[in-house]
């Protein structure tokens, strides 16, 4: 799998996910993301429009990921959960647990009304 990061406005990172998300790829994310909280990019929108596969566990690094973002208080969004890849999600009812938007554009526009929404 290949991850492209790009750095959006009001700190919000867009990582797009290429290929296929199993136990090979699950670390290389999971890493990725992990440098992101580490440099203080907390804001994170996971593009899957360009998954063509993920497998059992890809689904549970998922879950991990979004743990691991909201116990760094940031926020993640994962985009484009289309197709198979959301009826599996919704199958595990785990849509119901990951926010999930249909596209990037909606994930940023959700990630831009909780900064409107916060205090300060």
């Amino acid at each position: 799998m290949d991850l492209i990061i790009h750095e959006l406005e009001q700190a919000i990172t867009l990582v797009g996910l290429n290929g296929e998300l199993n136990s090979a790829s699950i670390q290389n994310l999971l890493d990725s993301v992990g440098r992101l909280l580490d440099t203080g990019r907390p804001r994170i929108i996971i593009d899957c429009s360009n998954l063509t596969f993920v497998s059992s566990a890809g689904i549970g690094s998922l879950v991990t990921l979004h743990r691991r973002v909201k116990t760094a208080e940031g926020e993640v969004r994962f985009a484009g959960t289309t197709g198979a890849i959301f009826e599996v999600l919704e199958m595990m009812n785990l849509g119901s647990i990951l926010d999930l938007s249909p596209d990037v554009e909606h994930a940023l526009e959700a990630l831009r009304h909780t900064e409107d929404d916060s205090p300060g």
